[in-house]
């Protein structure tokens, strides 16, 4: 009974309940089509512009990358913004504005004529697009359905990878064949086009702007829960779950703790180096006038397997997730270790067509760390107390890692007009790593013991102290 009225859209305060298409897909719909086009233009398009922006500028690979890197420092600042401003202003404004100003960004970026006008468009880019349009689309998908919520949430984001694999090689030809500015504008249009006409349509804040509720709304918790573990067989956990507490306190004094952050923000440093030059270190690049062959391959070839990288994203995100629930945390992280090792060793070898192919393969495993790591490792190692505010420290520290990649890998570049001195870096980053994610596990094993020893109480599966554990201890 409760899967039937689950299939069924969600009842209006005091009105009939009604059978038939449920109007939150329509958001999950609108919030994959913002990824597929915004989000995906200023994160995953970006780097095909690269070598051209620095060649017709006048700036090195290294002036670009510490530039847009230090620009984007601000999108922390977005966040925030964002987040404010969807308690204050409907869903429709939001995405209507975030299409509108995509579209204007990148119609901007078509017209630059200096170093500094790419600085401000990075900056208002990572505010409003790389921190926004992913923030946003998440929380307004989460107000529409408390049942599949975590399905709507996740088809909504992998619009991302969608429109990068179908956009990279489009927009790789185009610059070939028309330049660097008109694909701009043809990206420009695409997201005015793919985004803007459905977030006028259907976009709403809540289900109660159409007088509605959530998906699931008439289902208790319990009825959700089994709904959604049905048919699925219980997994063997590689990992027991902490069951309890240990919290912020007890974790910032902890050598686990910074160590998993230091193995985050080294991720996030690799994850930088390798996204931001991979088409540059495939292709060539033009300073000062003098043309510099890297790879030497044209960019519809690099674009290409750029593509083919953002396809397997999708299927690696799932497959890191299951491993480490079936493998583990240790062997999970050292397999993800290799992967950034080999990604990088095999970006050295850009001048043939397997060395790019094998980097792009072991790459799209590696980078999944970076997005699936933090929260599973987290909850794993530490539990479920104060998960929220622990997991964004570790997004935070990637974030640092990211800027130091990219200043890194573009001054290295700089000095000796070839991208295999960033490649060792990366290499020595991974193992270093390695080391300190899986040094990391262990040393958690041994604190967590410790606060069972020591009485701490007893946390459930939201990651609230049990108080009944808590009075029992008094």
């Amino acid at each position: 009974m409760a899967e039937t009225q689950a299939a069924a859209e969600a009842q209006p305060a005091g009105g009939k309940q009604k059978k038939g298409f449920f109007y939150g897909w329509w958001i999950v719909i609108g919030g994959f089509m913002i990824m597929a086009t915004c989000y995906t233009a200023f994160v995953n398009c970006i780097s095909l512009f690269q070598a051209q922006i620095v060649g017709d500028l006048g700036m090195t690979i290294g002036e670009y990358n510490t530039g847009t890197s230090l620009a984007s420092l601000i999108s922390i600042v977005g966040t925030l913004i964002i987040g404010v401003l969807l308690d204050k202003i409907n869903a429709r404004a939001i995405a209507v504005g975030i299409t509108a100003l995509a579209t204007a960004m990148l119609f901007g970026y078509s017209a630059v004529s200096a170093p500094w006008q790419v600085y401000v468009l990075a900056a208002c880019s990572g505010t409003i697009i790389t921190a926004g349009a992913r923030l946003f689309v998440s929380v307004i998908i989460t107000n529409w359905f408390n049942l599949k919520r975590g399905f709507a949430v996740s088809v909504a984001l992998c619009g991302s990878a969608f429109g990068g694999a179908i956009l990279s090689p489009i927009i790789g030809n185009i610059i070939q064949t028309a330049g660097w500015r008109f694909a701009f504008v043809v990206l420009a249009i695409i997201c005015l086009v793919g985004s803007l006409p459905i977030a006028l349509i259907f976009f709403r804040s809540h289900p109660s702007d159409k007088g509605l509720q959530p998906y699931g709304a008439e289902l208790s918790k319990e009825e959700i829960e089994a709904i959604e573990n049905k048919g699925k067989k219980k997994k063997a956990q590689a990992d027991p779950e902490v069951t309890v507490a240990v919290g912020w306190k007890v974790m910032k004094k902890s050598a686990a703790f910074w160590l998993l952050a230091i193995g985050f923000m080294l991720v996030g440093m690799i994850n930088a180096m390798i996204v931001v030059n991979t088409i540059s270190n495939m292709t060539s690049v033009v300073m000062n006038g003098e043309t510099i062959v890297t790879g030497g391959h044209d960019i519809a070839w690099a674009s290409t397997v750029f593509s083919v990288e953002l396809v397997l994203v999708v299927f690696c995100k799932v497959l890191l997730g299951t491993m480490y629930d079936r493998l583990g945390l240790i062997p999970s992280s050292i397999i993800g270790a290799f992967t950034c090792f080999a990604a990088n060793f095999f970006a050295i070898f850009n001048t043939t067509d397997w060395g790019p192919i094998l980097s792009a393969v072991f790459f799209a495993f590696g980078t999944c760390v970076c997005t699936v790591g933090p929260s599973i490792m987290m909850t794993k190692e530490f539990g479920r107390l104060d998960i929220g505010k622990t997991t964004g420290i570790m997004v935070a520290v990637q974030s640092v890692g990211g800027i130091l990649g990219a200043i890194v890998s573009g001054q290295a570049f700089d000095a000796c007009l070839t991208f295999t001195p960033a490649w060792i870096v990366g290499m020595v980053v991974s193992v270093v790593m390695g080391v300190c994610m899986v040094a990391s596990v262990k040393l958690a094993r041994k604190l967590v013991a410790k606060q069972i020893a020591a009485g701490a109480p007893r946390v459930d599966d939201e990651g609230q102290i049990i108080e009944s554990s808590v009075a029992a201890e008094a």
